[in-house]
């Protein structure tokens, strides 16, 4: 889930023993501080407690002591003490924070969710209730659709309230959906290791090789993703497209026509219709001779004849 700006700390965390001793150690303040910092960073990527430069980029000794004005041999003992505590695990992707469930549970997750889902239908309550109850009656004395009981208090026509509740409950149905679409991108669903947004570019970087590699998730990429996803509703369907890329002479730049597409082009909704419609496929010649010309079929010439009449003989000759 984005934008989660929390972790959770112990008030009793300086009586845990791998707190006290590395307290105990050369340097034990420093690597106390280094080992919130490390919280905070695993909290801000959001990503089952792993911390990395971006989602391809770990990061090395040297970038986190600049991040923590700490000295590189610090930065070391920290690390390997980490390890050496079972605290940290250091892999490919990073450095991953081992029980960071303790920290950034999935429980407060869901609360979260369901606190901002709850103020969401509240306010299309508090909408539906003025929809429901309608203007001033001033203002709707002065509009078409209205009638007025035996004792002048004025009413709104049921059909058009009925109308707009309906047009209400489809605007639930769509929110509930965009949640349901925001819970899969990020990887909520039950079973999910990783975000589609994540498996989106990974897919990218292992069929499309003869286009730039996507190094940097942004929140643009994030976007055009969850926008094509949603018309799509499937990453099979991004899987495709990319397949396809890579196979277009066009679209991979090998027939040098133009330098070939990138991932932001890929992705983007509109692109993505024409790629699974056909519109880049290599064109088949069906044993035709033809020409780098659109595709034209050539004039078949015979050569022998064409010399000898440039030469001026007659057939006769």
């Amino acid at each position: 889930m984005a934008d989660v700006k929390w972790i959770k700390l112990s008030t009793n965390m300086f009586e845990d023993e791998k707190i006290d001793f590395i307290q105990s150690l050369p340097e034990g303040d420093s690597l106390l501080v280094i080992w919130v910092r490390l919280l905070t960073m695993a909290g801000k990527c959001n990503e089952s407690g792993y911390i990395f430069l971006t989602e391809t980029i770990p990061y090395t000794e040297e970038a986190l002591s600049y991040k923590f004005k700490k000295s590189v041999n610090v930065v070391k003992l920290a690390l390997k003490t980490f390890q050496n505590l079972n605290m940290i695990e250091i892999n490919e992707k990073g450095i991953q924070l081992i029980n960071w469930p303790k920290h950034q549970s999935l429980d407060g997750l869901d609360k979260i969710r369901e606190k901002e889902q709850a103020r969401v239908r509240k306010q299309r309550q508090r909408e539906r209730e003025k929809l429901i109850a309608g203007p001033a009656k001033d203002e709707i004395v002065a509009e078409k659709g209205m009638s007025h009981d035996s004792h002048g208090d004025v009413t709104r026509d049921p059909s058009i309230i009925e109308e707009e509740i309906d047009i209400e409950l489809e605007l639930d149905k769509e929110l509930d959906k965009e949640l349901e679409i925001e819970r899969e991108l990020d990887g909520e669903e039950e079973g999910s290791s990783q975000s589609t947004y994540q498996q989106v570019v990974d897919n990218f970087n292992l069929l499309c090789k003869s286009l730039p590699r996507v190094t940097i998730l942004d929140d643009t990429r994030k976007n055009l993703i969850k926008k094509s996803f949603s018309k799509f509703g499937s990453i099979t369907v991004f899987i495709n497209v990319f397949k396809k890329a890579q196979d277009s002479d066009f679209l991979s730049g090998r027939n040098e026509r133009w330098q070939g597409c990138s991932f932001d082009w890929c992705v983007s909704e509109r692109n993505m219709v024409k790629t699974l419609e056909g519109n880049y496929d290599n064109k088949k010649n069906n044993g035709r001779t033809t020409d780098s010309f659109n595709q034209y079929d050539q004039r078949i010439y015979d050569y022998d004849d064409l010399e000898k009449k440039l030469l001026g003989y007659d057939e006769g000759s």
